[in-house]
């Protein structure tokens, strides 16, 4: 019996090899001429990324990829051509790093022929060493800390973001090191999860918090009835003006022009307060010289930009704009509109618009207006408007956006479906995951804790006494930390230091519990820990 099976078995795979050959491509266009697919044959005139699934997948991903590269900082987008900028921090380096590093080639260009001038020709001094040159570069304007030895050396430590861990790992072989221990400091004069090498703040893209609650709402109708009050943030319409005029006089009417005609109009502009809490925030943008305006016909700076970076610049500009709306000359214009001089109950200390757009909404509140609509892109508005809608009586709407892109969100019916303590919350986690003043979670961004915020009524509650009082409360730091574990994944922790452990255990831990450097863990990977999540929520309770 074996041997006949033997036989037979050539015989039989020459059968099914031929079948295969020249009639399983036909089953196959049968099977899917029956589920309704192609009925082509693959003869190479269809490829797998021209499949509509494919070209799906590719759309969602170059979407994706944009919205990537929008959220980044443009390092080629500098208007003060006169600084050197790191492209990491988007901050300008000192000047002594900026000398060094644009005049490094001369340097060693007039250094080359200093040698062949003075050894090579001359044929003296030919083995004597070479001085190098020590010049300052990007490394150098990082922080450093001076450190003693126990022979009473001084050593400079320099911050990098992986030297600490390489540290960590080395010195498992030299005696083991309390890694729970270790963990509950920063390991870094500057917490990298909190901020950059340089002293700065980390940022992320504070507006996809509002692109992610607002993506599935309608816009709301425009107001025909013209019972609503325009607010108008100064400062950001300066940045959209386009084809400046020559001088100051034109530039305000251009501005006056821009305004829509009809309808009741607040005109704000920011303030700016020496030692404020957002100075860190501006300088990081840049600055510029002053430049003094006469008067309205002082020509245009040749820079718009570069001039808007200036407090006192803009200081000016909303100066000459006053002056040229109440000059007789423009009087014309303001022919059977509504002038209201002067309103003392909008007097206000608070240095930006964002705030102050709840003083303006009172006070059309009491004016008797239906309405209200905030013309801003800024997303601290939408937030704090959503805070404060509940206690408005009138309909407080948010313009922002341009173009397509431009949205009209009805703030008080959101606030109606979400409560006041999800409101407030919102308001509160906006500022704890990064606003103009305080610092980002490195690689958490917007969305993820607002998901965590929707499912959690506890971590509303307790978000939402952020602010409540001057003093945080044991019980807020508790909860707080609680939901910084669960941003990074680790919800069943009540210590972010014991998260730390944990995911450095995950990233780099051995089967014997030794720490192995099988790649380069970044310390901004981590959550910050106790003690500078503590200072954190110190500054976005103030």
């Amino acid at each position: 019996m074996i041997k006949k099976y033997k036989a037979l078995a050539p015989r039989l795979h020459v059968v099914s090899s031929v079948k295969a050959i020249h009639e399983r491509a036909q089953y196959v266009d049968v099977t899917r001429a029956k589920a309704g697919l192609e009925t082509e044959s693959y003869d190479g005139q269809h490829h797998k990324d021209l499949r509509p699934s494919e070209i799906k997948k590719s759309e969602k991903r170059v979407e994706q990829t944009k919205s990537a590269i929008q959220s980044f900082l443009n390092p080629f987008d500098v208007s003060d051509y006169d600084k050197l900028y790191c492209i990491s921090s988007g901050a300008h380096v000192p000047h002594s790093v900026e000398r060094d590093v644009m005049t490094a080639e001369e340097l060693g260009k007039q250094a080359k022929g200093d040698f062949i001038t003075h050894r090579l020709e001359t044929k003296e001094n030919y083995f004597s060493p070479v001085n190098k040159m020590k010049l300052k570069t990007f490394q150098s304007s990082t922080r450093t800390v001076k450190l003693k030895t126990a022979q009473n050396k001084i050593i400079t430590y320099k911050q990098h973001s992986s030297v600490a861990l390489q540290l960590l790992v080395k010195s498992q072989g030299h005696g083991r090191v309390d890694v729970d221990e270790l963990l509950k400091y920063p390991l870094s004069p500057v917490p990298y999860s909190l901020g950059t090498a340089d002293g700065y703040m980390a940022k992320n893209d504070k507006s996809k918090g509002l692109q992610f609650l607002v993506k599935d709402l309608d816009n709301a109708p425009i107001p025909l009835d013209g019972n609503t009050m325009l607010i108008q943030d100064g400062n950001a319409l300066f940045h959209t003006l386009a084809d400046i005029p020559n001088n100051f006089m034109f530039i305000a009417q251009r501005i006056f022009d821009s305004m829509p005609k009809g309808i009741d109009l607040l005109f704000s502009t920011d303030m700016y307060h020496e030692g404020s809490i957002k100075d860190m925030e501006r300088e990081q943008r840049g600055a510029s010289e002053k430049l003094i305006i006469r008067g309205p016909l002082t020509k245009k700076p040749a820079d718009w930009r570069t001039f808007l970076m200036n407090a006192e610049n803009k200081s000016q500009l909303v100066d000459v704009i006053n002056d040229v709306g109440c000059s007789d000359s423009f009087a014309p214009k303001l022919a059977q509109r509504k002038v209201v001089s002067v309103v003392y109950g909008l007097y206000s200390d608070q240095e930006e618009t964002d705030t102050r757009v709840i003083l303006y909404c009172a006070y059309a509140q009491e004016q008797g207006y239906d309405g209200v609509r905030i013309r801003s892109p800024d997303s601290d508005v939408f937030f704090i408007a959503l805070h404060h809608a509940r206690k408005f009586e009138l309909t407080i709407l948010f313009d922002t956006g341009t173009g397509n892109k431009r949205r009209l969100i009805n703030i008080s019916d959101l606030a109606r479906q979400y409560g006041q303590v999800m409101c407030t919350a919102l308001m509160a986690l906006h500022a704890f995951t990064h606003c103009d003043s305080t610092s980002a979670f490195k690689g958490i961004g917007k969305i993820k804790p607002i998901k965590l915020l929707q499912k959690s009524e506890v971590f509303q509650e307790t978000i939402s006494e952020l602010g409540d009082s001057w003093q945080i409360s044991n019980s807020l730091h508790k909860g707080l930390e609680v939901f910084t574990c669960a941003i990074y994944g680790k919800g069943r922790f009540d210590s972010v230091d014991a998260a730390r452990v944990a995911i450095l255990k995950e990233k780099c831990g051995g089967a014997d519990g030794n720490i192995l450097l099988t790649r380069n863990v970044d310390l901004s990977q981590l959550p910050p820990c106790q003690e500078a999540l503590h200072q954190h929520m110190k500054r976005v309770n103030y």
